[in-house]
C-alpha cells in the first residue's frame, strides 16, 4: 500500500506565528450578485482556533493574537467557497467585504447529491477510513453529519470522488475538537490506494470535564510530536537529537529492468547542510530523499507500509522535495505548502491526528 501525504495538508497550512498584540479581522459578507448580507456565514483562520460565524447583517469580527501569512476562508451553503491570503502585521486592524459566488450545480451533481443507496453507504465507509485514518485518534474521531457528503463512484473510473455541499463536522474526542472542516475535492484511487485530498479545517475546543483534559492533552502531545509540523520545528531549532529525530539521506536505484530497484543510505546528518540562511530567514534544500526516524515513538499495530512491513520501535517517513527550496519558520511552518511529498507514517496519520497551528507551544517567527 503506497502511503501518500494527505494532500490537504497543501491548502491548510499557512505561516502563522502568535505573538503579543491584539490584531483583528472584521467585515461584512455578502451575495455577489445581489449585494444581500449572508448571515450564519463561516469565517475562520484554516487550521486555527480562530473564527466566527457572521450575524444577521453578515457582519463578523475576528480577535486573535496572531502575526504572519495565512489564508481566511468564508463557507457558506450554496456558494463557493471563498478564501484569501492575508499578510497581519502586529497590531494590525484590517477590514474585509467578501463577496460569495452563487454555486452552481449541473444535472449530474444533483442527480448524486440525492442518491443514498446500498453502495453510498459502503462508500461512505472507505471514504472515512481514508479521511480520518487508521490510527487510534482516526478510529475514534466521528463525522456527525455524513449527510453533507457528496459521493460519486461513476465519473472516474476506478475512484471515488467526495465533496460536501456544506463543512464537515469532525468529533475528535481523542484530542477533544470539533473540526468544521470544508471540503474542496476528495480522490481515492482504490485500485493503487492513493488518497488525494483539498480542503480547510478550523478547530473548536469541545467542552470536556476536567477530568478528561488531563488524558486529552496527553493524546494532542503525542499527536504532535513525531508530525511533520514538529519535525520541521525541531529543524529549525537545532533539536533534532534532542526531540528525537535521525536524517538518513537516501540514494534511489531504479534499473530500466526493474530487476534491481530499492534504496541504500548514504549516510545520516544533522541536518545543519540541509539548511540555508538568507535575509534572517532559513530555507530546506536537498536533492535526494531523506529517511526520518523518530525514536521517542514506535508505530501503532495498524500500520503498514512498504518502508518496512512489521511493526518498529520507532516511527518511519520518508521526505521528497517538490521545489528547488521550501521555507521553514521557527514553529515549524513550511511555504510553499505543496513543496514537500511525505510517504510513510507521517503520511499515515490522517485528519483524525491534526492539531491546530501554533499548538507547540513554541511559537516565535
Amino acid at each position: 500500500m503506497k502511503n501518500k501525504l494527505p494532500v490537504f495538508f497543501f491548502l491548510m497550512y499557512g505561516m502563522i506565528s502568535l505573538a503579543w498584540g491584539q490584531e483583528r479581522i472584521s467585515g461584512q459578507v455578502r451575495d455577489k450578485e445581489t449585494n444581500e448580507p449572508l448571515p450564519f456565514a463561516s469565517v475562520f483562520i484554516a487550521n486555527s482556533i480562530f473564527g466566527a460565524i457572521t450575524d444577521n447583517e453578515g457582519k463578523f469580527s475576528i480577535a486573535l493574537s496572531a502575526i504572519g501569512q495565512f489564508e481566511l476562508v468564508v463557507s457558506y451553503m450554496g456558494y463557493e467557497t471563498y478564501r484569501i491570503p492575508i499578510n497581519l502585521q502586529r497590531n494590525f486592524q484590517l477590514d474585509c467585504d467578501i463577496r460569495m459566488q452563487p454555486l452552481l450545480l449541473d444535472i449530474q451533481e444533483k442527480v448524486i447529491m440525492g442518491k443514498r443507496d446500498r453502495s453510498w453507504y459502503r462508500n461512505q465507509k472507505i471514504f472515512e477510513e481514508y479521511f480520518l485514518g487508521k490510527s487510534k485518534n482516526g478510529k475514534k474521531a466521528k463525522i456527525l453529519n455524513p449527510e453533507v457528503l457528496i459521493i460519486d463512484d461513476h465519473s472516474k473510473k476506478g475512484s471515488l470522488l467526495v465533496s460536501a455541499r456544506e463543512p464537515i463536522l469532525i468529533e475528535n474526542s481523542n484530542l477533544g475538537y470539533l473540526i468544521h472542516f470544508v471540503l474542496i475535492s476528495n480522490e481515492i484511487n482504490l485500485k493503487d490506494k492513493e488518497w488525494v485530498c483539498y480542503g480547510y479545517p478550523f478547530f473548536e475546543e469541545l467542552e470536556l470535564p476536567a477530568r478528561r483534559m488531563a488524558r486529552v492533552e496527553k493524546n494532542r502531545k503525542k499527536a504532535f510530536e513525531g508530525s511533520l509540523t514538529h519535525f520541521f520545528q525541531s529543524l529549525y531549532n537545532n533539536t533534532l537529537k534532542d526531540t528525537g529525530y535521525e536524517i538518513f539521506l537516501i540514494k534511489e536505484i531504479n534499473h530500466l529492468d526493474d530487476s534491481l530497484s530499492g534504496n541504500f543510505f548514504q549516510g545520516v546528518t544533522d541536518g545543519s547542510e540541509l539548511l540555508l540562511e538568507r535575509d534572517g530567514l532559513r530555507f530546506l534544500q536537498f536533492n535526494e530523499p531523506l529517511m526520518i526516524h523518530f525514536n521517542q515513538e514506535s508505530e501503532e499495530t495498524a500500520f503498514h507500509t512498504p518502508l518496512g512491513s512489521n511493526k518498529k520501535m520507532f516511527q518511519t517517513s520518508k521526505l521528497t522535495l517538490r521545489s528547488q527550496v521550501i521555507r521553514i519558520n521557527k514553529n515549524g511552518m513550511h511555504f510553499p505548502v505543496n513543496g514537500v511529498f511525505v510517504e510513510g507514517y507521517m503520511a499515515w496519520e490522517r485528519i483524525g491526528d491534526m492539531m491546530p497551528v501554533g499548538y507547540s507551544g513554541d511559537l516565535g517567527n
